[in-house]
């Protein structure tokens, strides 16, 4: 197979979601919108051919790729074109392993990579709230609609520009290390918005717009709950604009995606709080020289 890599552009969207549908890929790290928005911060240029697709990553190493999705055909003559390469394949599925493992045994050590894990919620369970699984939810919702006043609403082009500001004002900091910096995935996600397919609600904090939660659909029954921002830190508030985004889905969405933790701890304690129902454990694979 000969690569031609090249940038992610919004042509590429039907001929990636068509892909994904036939193979039944529902991660976020391979939806053509989780591509798009991080295709800078992650140094992304993708190789697309009928059936096949798959995008490279230079952030970290030369050789370092997302494992490819298509046929099991191409996807082992796209494996044969980097035989003797020192090659890193990332967001791999369990059943990603199992394939690399059945077409190339021996070749690559495989580990779990724990901060790319993508932690999924049942949207009933997270509106309704019930049980002791969510208890810390409750009680951080309950604690903020105790000390503010909180209402919210889903974006419309009327109360854009006031998501906007949200965005704008949202400093990006973290206080532990990540490789991977969103430094310019929430801007193409909110500038880019109709073309990505986003939704989202925007949350007022004593009649001050104050939080944004955003996201894009997967399937047709799950969505990609991509973005989390607000003004300032305030306790419990995070939760809340979550569960608002969850109220306000389309029905049809009773799956969602939260994405990875990146490893870090405050990022993963939080997700585990919110009581997910299960995981899209993630892999990488390195070859064996």
């Amino acid at each position: 197979m000969e690569i031609q890599l090249r940038n992610i552009e919004f042509s590429d969207k039907e001929k990636i979601d068509t892909i994904r549908k036939k193979y039944g890929h529902t991660t976020s790290s391979h939806a053509f919108q989780s591509l798009f928005i991080w295709k800078d911060d992650m140094q992304l240029q993708i190789h697309i051919e009928d059936d096949f697709f798959v995008a490279k990553s230079a952030l970290e190493h030369d050789n370092e790729w997302f494992f490819p999705c298509g046929s099991k055909e191409k996807i082992k003559s796209f494996l044969d074109s980097k035989s003797g390469e020192d090659l890193i394949l990332r967001y791999m599925r369990e059943s990603d392993v199992a394939l690399l493992e059945e077409l190339f045994p021996g070749r690559y050590e495989v580990e779990e990579c724990h901060g790319d894990d993508e932690y999924i919620y049942s949207t009933p369970e997270q509106i309704e709230l019930k049980g002791k699984k969510l208890r810390t939810v409750r009680n951080h919702i309950s604690r903020v609609k105790r000390d503010h006043e909180l209402r919210y609403e889903s974006f419309t082009e009327e109360n854009m520009p006031l998501v906007m500001k949200v965005c704008d004002a949202w400093v990006r900091k973290s206080t532990e290390n990540s490789s991977l910096q969103d430094m310019t995935a929430s801007d193409l996600l909110m500038n880019y918005r109709d073309e990505l397919d986003v939704m989202g609600v925007l949350v007022w904090v004593d009649e001050e717009p104050y939080a944004v939660v955003a996201g894009f659909p997967l399937s047709e029954d799950i969505f990609d709950m991509a973005m989390a921002k607000q003004v300032d830190t305030l306790s419990g508030l995070t939760t809340f604009a979550k569960y608002a985004m969850y109220t306000t889905l389309p029905e049809q969405y009773t799956i969602v995606n939260a994405e990875e933790d990146l490893g870090i701890s405050g990022l993963r304690t939080l997700k585990q709080q919110m009581g997910p129902i299960g995981k899209n454990l993630m892999f990488k694979a390195q070859s064996v020289r």
